[in-house]
């Protein structure tokens, strides 16, 4: 539409939108952008968990095959469906090795306990190809505690920090980090600044409870 950004391809190779985004990141200095899911943060929330594994391999196979073969300075993260270990892994095992992809994300607003024996093969693939895995949370107010907010400010303030801090907690201390030293995690927009705060509440429950980490050779601190 006038003004407006044409269709993703209309046949061209590469789309359009990929050549203008190049010459945005040119003219500020950017030698390489890295793709990721933005508006796909709030899917693992949604109470079919086939349909995150569909629009998770759709999106792996657009990506791969319509955007990162054109253009070597975009990159990209792929969606990982980590409501389906299974599916994540094969995915991991599909794409990663395709041209571009970097690693894969994992949308933080989600209820899986990302550290039992189900996700360890997937960690394993990744931390194999030397993919980095991201966690990156969103403003989500529609379940508890978040929902006794008044506003989206203050969900969107505190629910990118707790949730990264509850996968966090659960990979250091449930050995993720210990079994997989080479494995590169990335939390995003979660503020620095709360770091010293989980590190030492971590570290002084750990030494009162070493009993509840036992694959744990350090302080968690150390991990993190």
């Amino acid at each position: 539409k006038p003004g407006g950004w044409p269709p993703l391809s209309q046949g061209s190779r590469p789309p359009v939108q990929i050549a203008r985004l190049v010459s945005e990141l040119t003219r500020i200095g950017v030698d390489y952008s890295i793709l990721f899911p933005n508006d796909m943060l709030t899917l693992a929330l949604h109470p079919q968990g086939e349909l995150e594994v569909a629009v998770a391999k759709a999106y792996a196979r657009w990506a791969t095959e319509e955007v990162l073969p054109y253009e070597p300075r975009i990159w990209s993260m792929l969606y990982l469906p980590f409501s389906d270990p299974k599916t994540s892994l094969q995915l991991v095992e599909e794409f990663g090795s395709k041209p571009g992809v970097v690693g894969f994300l994992v949308t933080g607003n989600r209820n899986e306990r990302i550290h039992h024996n189900e996700w360890m093969p997937v960690f394993a693939a990744l931390e194999e190809r030397n993919l980095t895995l991201g966690f990156h949370a969103v403003g989500y107010w529609g379940i508890r505690p978040f929902n006794m907010f008044d506003t989206f400010l203050t969900a969107h303030s505190l629910s990118f920090p707790i949730y990264n801090a509850i996968h966090l907690f659960n990979l250091v201390l449930g050995g993720v980090a210990e079994r997989f030293p080479d494995l590169r995690i990335v939390f995003f927009e979660a503020g620095a600044a709360i770091m010293p705060l989980l590190m030492a509440r971590l570290d002084t429950a750990f030494m009162m409870r070493p009993s509840e980490a036992p694959l744990l050779k350090k302080k968690p601190s150390e991990y993190m």
